[in-house]
């Protein structure tokens, strides 16, 4: 009897022994397992950060933007994840300002997205600042509301001379004339594998930053150009109809323009030098042409009376190719040369167009739901343009009238 105690003892002790060793070994496998979680977690937010080093053009962040930046990073990734959306948002409401969080409520529900983090977005804008050719040329603003209107003085301050202690007399006021940026959404919707967004080797930040760019900059580009202002910007082609009137007696908003001195072609470079001549020299002195790749062929190989080209090609990427000794942008959107087409353009596009951004970029994921196996990202933001002073732009045209 006592033997079969002691045996029983025996091995009720060894079983003890055994959980217990068990009990050990999932306590460190949990350990483990917080460890890589944590590792995986600080793997990203390194990657996210290498990404964007060197490209803030000294821009400096605070505390809550970087937080704001990790969280979006670790959401990107695993948008399904109730943990990692809760760290958005919260991270998010620390740096939302009032102007984004008036920006949010003009929308309802899932369709406020999530704000893009000011140094992804400060990315992104970078990017799509050298892929967009109006954007590059054209002045920038960013507004709060869409109703903002912009001023411009048509004739001028009244100014004049006087001596010292001497009565100043009236001069005369200013005439002025309110610019209102047409307004539409600009979107992206791009699209991931699952594999995609799991591989830990890709920076699905620097991924999205670039396609987004790409994306936003082919279409807001085509807008300023030639937008007919419905639920997007009102472009530079697309005003009121071009007059041949001067600027002294032209209706505010209608750009001029040269004719090309052929019915449908540019043979000669008498409208171009026309066209050069007929801007105003404070503007002539800043001004860039702009016209597509298919014009701009034509245009490279047309001489003047003593057989000199009035085209200098590029000397490198920072030199680009001048006309006349101003500079060239290409913008693939613009006209053809066709029949009383507009083909080029030539201006001082900080004065003569506005781009209104209003608020930030906003971004909602569709996660492996409408399309099984991707991952669909929907990034936009409220774009305005208008023509602000039509006394900067001039046209050729297409026409010998």
């Amino acid at each position: 009897m006592t033997d079969t105690l002691e045996r029983i003892n025996t091995a009720f002790e060894q079983t003890k022994s055994h959980l217990e060793e068990m009990m050990e070994r999932l306590a460190t496998a949990e350990r483990l397992a917080a460890q890589a979680t944590k590792r995986a977690d600080d793997i990203e937010r390194k990657m996210g950060r290498a990404a964007l080093t060197g490209t803030g053009g000294g821009t400096t962040y605070t505390r809550e933007q970087l937080d704001h930046r990790d969280a979006f990073e670790q959401w990107l990734r695993r948008p399904g994840d109730y943990h990692k959306r809760a760290r958005l948002m919260e991270a998010e409401a620390a740096v939302s300002g009032p102007d984004e969080r008036r920006t949010s409520t003009t929308l309802t529900g899932a369709d406020g997205g999530h704000l893009v983090p000011a140094p992804v977005m400060t990315d992104i804008v970078r990017r799509l600042t050298n892929l967009s050719p109006i954007r590059l040329i054209a002045r920038a603003v960013e507004v709060s509301s869409t109703g903002t209107k912009f001023p411009l003085d048509r004739q001028g301050t009244g100014s004049g001379w006087i001596a010292e202690n001497v009565t100043r007399t009236a001069t005369a006021e200013p005439t002025l004339d309110l610019r209102t940026p047409s307004y539409g959404t600009c979107y992206a919707l791009m699209a991931a594998t699952e594999e995609l967004m799991m591989d830990s080797a890709i920076n699905i930040t620097s991924w999205l930053t670039e396609s987004a760019a790409v994306a936003l900059a082919a279409t807001e580009g085509a807008a300023f150009v030639a937008g007919n202002g419905t639920n997007r910007p009102t472009g530079f082609l697309s005003g009121p109809t071009p007059v041949t009137t001067a600027d002294s007696s032209r209706a505010s908003g209608t750009l001029q323009y040269v004719v090309g001195g052929a019915a449908a072609a540019i043979s000669s470079v008498d409208g171009i030098v026309n066209l050069y001549w007929a801007l105003k020299a404070g503007h002539r002195q800043n001004g860039n042409w702009v016209m597509n790749s298919a014009t701009a062929a034509v245009v490279q190989l047309l001489k003047d009376t003593q057989g000199r080209s009035l085209w200098a090609p590029a000397l490198s990427e920072a030199a680009p190719a001048t006309l006349l000794g101003r500079p060239v942008v290409l913008a693939e959107d613009m006209q053809a040369i066709a029949a009383n087409n507009f083909p080029i353009a030539f201006g001082n596009f900080n004065s003569g167009y506005l781009i209104a951004d209003q608020g930030g970029l906003r971004i909602t994921v569709d996660d492996n739901i409408s399309t099984p196996g991707l991952v669909k990202f929907y990034i936009r933001r409220r774009v305005g343009g208008n023509i602000l002073d039509s006394e900067a732009i001039k046209l050729l045209k297409v026409s010998t009238t």
